[in-house]
């Protein structure tokens, strides 16, 4: 069972190395003092809900059919590719018989991360909560998918999510639209949390710098 899992997350790594690098990337705050569910769970819209905690370092992604109050029913699925995950911490939260979550850390030796989920969900709430290490630069690329998706065009220019909403003001991310091989629809984007901003902004002046150090040479 277990190489089954691997097998299935190796597959899902190949699949995100093959996409485009220009993926649309969230840097805005995504924390959240929602507690282990989203609160007023039923006035919220059928979609994904991802937060992360006031460290950045302990994040939640929940998924429901619910909207508004109406029961329907979605099938969930998709793949978080991270580094520096923190092995062991990630843990299920509110699964039926039929959802699953497998992960594996340092894939094929390399410091990338995978976490792979399926589901499905209607007026409850399901998801998955894990830790990171924002001690060294840290980028999560969340591959998200849902039959609730299954109307939208796919595109590789960065557009406006739909049933995606990040943090306490419930943003909607830019999103890369894209259809996987099994006609499936997934919605593709990045976030930064916020100790890796800084880390990004370091490096840009360290290549300001670098640049106008070589101008200024003779």
């Amino acid at each position: 069972m277990n190489k089954i899992i691997l097998t299935a997350i190796g597959l899902a790594a190949l699949s995100f190395s093959t996409l485009s690098v220009a993926t649309p990337m969230y840097t805005g705050n995504t924390a959240a003092a929602f507690g282990t569910n989203p609160q007023n769970a039923s006035l919220n819209a059928a979609g994904y809900y991802l937060w992360s905690d006031a460290t950045h370092e302990n994040w939640s992604l929940r998924w429901t059919g619910n909207d508004f109050g109406a029961s329907e029913g979605y099938d969930w699925f998709g793949t978080v590719e991270l580094t520096n995950l923190v092995n062991g911490s990630v843990d299920v939260i509110q699964f039926e018989g039929t959802d699953s979550v497998s992960y594996v850390t340092d894939f094929l030796g390399s410091d990338q991360d995978f976490i792979a989920f399926n589901g499905h969900a209607g007026s409850g709430y399901d998801g998955f909560d894990f830790s990171i290490d924002t001690s060294i630069y840290a980028v999560l690329d969340f591959e998200l998918g849902s039959t609730l998706f299954s109307g939208m065009i796919p595109s590789s220019q960065g557009q406006e999510g739909m049933g995606i909403f990040i943090g306490q003001e419930y943003n909607q991310p830019l999103v890369q639209v894209q259809q996987r091989s099994d006609g499936r629809i997934v919605q593709r984007f990045e976030t930064v949390p916020e100790p890796s901003v800084l880390v990004l902004m370091g490096l840009g002046l360290i290549g300001l710098s670098a640049a106008r150090i070589r101008r200024q040479k003779p």
